[in-house]
Order: C-alpha cells, then sequence, then structure tokens
C-alpha cells in the first residue's frame, strides 16, 4: 500500500544538524571578535569626545577674563555660550570631568 520514492528530494536530518553545528562554530568565533572591535570603537569615541570638551575649555578660557575653566564636569556653560553644539556623553555611560588644567577624563577611559 505505501510506496517508498527514492527519488526525493530534500535535506536529511544530519545533514541539516550539519549545517547547524557548522553555523554554531562560527558564531562562537565571530561574537568575542565583535565585542573586541565595538570596545575599541567606544574608546575610540570617548577619546574623540574628550579632544573635543579639551578644545572647547580652552576656548572658554581664553576668552573668559578670569581665564579660569567652568566648574568640572558641567557641560552646560560650554552648551549656552556655544563653544560646543551638544554636550557630549560617553558610550559606556561614564562622566566627564576636567581638572583646574583643563584635562578631560573620563570615569569608563
Amino acid at each position: 500500500m505505501t510506496k517508498l520514492l527514492k527519488n526525493e528530494s530534500g535535506f536529511t536530518l544530519v545533514e541539516l544538524l550539519i549545517v547547524v553545528a557548522i553555523i554554531a562554530v562560527l558564531a562562537t568565533v565571530a561574537a568575542p571578535r565583535f565585542l573586541d572591535v565595538q570596545d575599541a570603537s567606544n574608546q575610540n569615541i570617548c577619546a574623540g569626545n574628550r579632544a573635543s570638551l579639551e578644545s572647547a575649555l580652552e576656548q572658554y578660557a581664553a576668552l573668559d577674563a578670569s581665564h579660569a575653566y567652568p566648574a568640572s564636569g558641567v557641560q552646560t556653560d560650554l552648551v549656552d555660550d556655544g563653544y560646543l553644539k551638544r554636550a557630549v556623553t560617553c558610550p559606556d555611560a561614564g562622566t566627564y570631568s576636567w581638572d583646574a588644567n583643563g584635562v578631560v577624563s573620563c570615569t569608563e577611559h
């Protein structure tokens, strides 16, 4: 009553399992590399933000009558006076602060 067809097309369960195993191995190898690249990118973004803040602080101090920097970590003075277009944020949720010499540091990098 039932007839077996030998020319059926499709994949066997073993073939599908092999493909899934290969994809899992590739994902295992690629994921750490992706995370390393993402961390390096966040560090570069943070370095660029620190450089922008230092430049804005230098301009602020040069044009301020007392030649003083604004209070550490307060970017609103720099934004309100036009030295920054917007407040910069660390991609890893760190906070920026600067010392009396205008050197900017980040709590994360």
